[in-house]
């Protein structure tokens, strides 16, 4: 399951936000599939702390 795709973070724009949303939702999905929600939450929280300065990305988390 590929982390690697949320390096679109790095852009600071609105429109890289909401694909990195978007593809939390796809690694969501794969990882309750996998029977692993325990591991995507895990790395969430960890996604969630490092671009906790952006609350305009965190609020496109508040679902997850």
């Amino acid at each position: 399951m590929d982390w690697s795709r949320l390096q679109v973070m790095d852009q600071k724009i609105a429109a890289a936000y909401d694909q990195a949303a978007a593809h939390l939702q796809e690694l969501r999905d794969a990882y309750e599939q996998a029977g692993e929600s325990a591991r995507f939450q895990q790395q969430l929280s960890a996604f969630r702390e490092r671009y906790s300065h952006r609350p305009a990305m965190i609020r496109r988390l508040i679902e997850l």
